[in-house]
């Protein structure tokens, strides 16, 4: 799996149309998921792991994931690259 890393310029619009995390939701995902080897690969990616309470995982509307720590400008969330 491919992982892209991202730079928050602007929170305000982190989830909006054309942002790579608009439709992120982090409800459709389950404590198992954080165990998944792609779900690892986000987190480490960003230098984190599953068990990092300030890092959540979620899903986008075409399936792929991505994890989001932080949001305020300059700090860094992962999302999975189209297959």
């Amino acid at each position: 799996m491919a992982v892209k890393v991202y730079t928050i310029v602007d929170p305000d619009t982190l989830f909006e149309p054309g942002s790579p995390l608009f439709g992120f939701d982090p409800d459709v995902v389950s404590g198992e998921d954080y165990e998944n080897v792609d779900a690892r690969a986000l987190f480490e990616a960003l230098g984190a792991s599953p068990e990092d309470e300030d890092f959540i995982l979620g899903e986008l509307p075409d399936g792929r994931w991505a994890v989001v720590g932080l949001m305020v400008a300059g700090h860094k969330f992962a999302v999975e690259e189209p297959k």
